[in-house]
């Protein structure tokens, strides 16, 4: 069985036009055979429709003609942590403000078709302590928005409003910054190793895959986000593309992990060295798709900090 059959067959439950699932992609690195990667749920990955959500845009790093690389992976990472922690911190009373573009191939299982791309644009607001309500609110390309509550947690009870009712239910208040993670190079490597413990990929490469997930809509603050980056900076084999695009056109550089069937490029402005998304692509023929073709994008627009859910800094 080839690795995107078992994307597809590892659907989950989850809202078709958010952001794919993170362990698909694991799995895929893995070569498959290992154990499914413990993973903590966020609040925003909504929904139950059962699909696998895997892109399958043709795309590549475009380097430009004549450009030769003049910096190295670790330099780019480790200006992207100076860049980040430049970055506001939410106060408890406000929200994290994150508007992000996936592109995806939505794909029922329970129908013999062969799927169709979909673009979403998100914009989730998330409670800084996780006492507030905070909101999803996305589309797909040249649609109406969508908004979906998140109930936030006060006092130890979150309420709830389902086909036209009101629940409660015992709680544990969520922050938008977790809490649990490392903020410096060293433990965050450690972290990130374990994340990616029992895999059959390469070290590097699981490291990147689980720093990749990290990155991902929401939950790091820019102590955290910093860490990641410098730990990835320790990595021999990352990779540099200078002058290339990003999923959304814009002009970046890349910092890239590979293995045999993929590679994990992670996009920063050229100027800043803000991050601004990552995307999966195929390194090798398989299952009708060619290398190049993407398996997975997602591309942050904007994040900021916000007084209110709904509430466009």
């Amino acid at each position: 069985m080839n690795d995107l059959n078992v994307l597809r067959e590892l659907g989950t439950a989850l809202d078709p036009s958010g952001p794919a699932p993170a362990e698909l992609r694991r799995r895929v690195f893995d070569g498959l055979g290992a154990a499914e990667p413990k993973r903590r749920g966020r609040r925003f990955a909504i929904g139950a429709a059962s699909v696998a959500a895997v892109a399958v845009v043709t795309a590549g790093i475009l380097l430009a003609p004549g450009a030769e690389p003049t910096a190295s992976a670790a330099q780019v990472l480790h200006d992207a942590a100076r860049q980040v922690k430049r970055q506001p911190v939410a106060e408890d009373d406000q929200f994290i403000y994150v508007r992000s573009e996936v592109v995806a191939l939505t794909r029922n299982e329970s129908a013999p078709d062969p799927g169709r791309l979909v673009e979403t644009e998100r914009q989730v607001w998330l409670s800084a302590d996780g006492t507030r309500d905070g909101l999803v609110r996305q589309r797909e390309a040249g649609g109406a928005w969508v908004d979906s509550p998140l109930p936030g947690c006060r006092d130890g009870v979150t309420t709830h409003t389902k086909g036209g009712k009101t629940f409660t239910e015992p709680c544990t208040p969520a922050p938008a910054y977790r809490t649990d993670l490392p903020t410096d190079a060293e433990a965050m490597l450690d972290h990130l190793r374990r994340q990616g413990a029992g895999t059959k990929a390469p070290a590097d490469e699981r490291v990147f895959v689980a720093a990749a997930d990290l990155l991902r809509e929401g939950g790091r603050s820019p102590a955290v986000t910093a860490a990641i980056f410098d730990a990835l900076a320790t990595l021999p084999s990352a990779t540099l593309a200078e002058d290339v695009t990003d999923p959304t056109g814009r002009r970046a550089v890349a910092v890239a992990a590979r293995s045999a069937d993929l590679r994990t490029e992670l996009f920063f402005d050229r100027e800043t060295f803000a991050y601004l998304g990552q995307r999966t692509v195929l390194e090798r023929d398989q299952d009708g798709r060619r290398a190049g073709d993407v398996v997975d994008s997602s591309t942050e627009l904007t994040v900021a900090v916000a007084a209110e859910a709904g509430q466009t800094p």
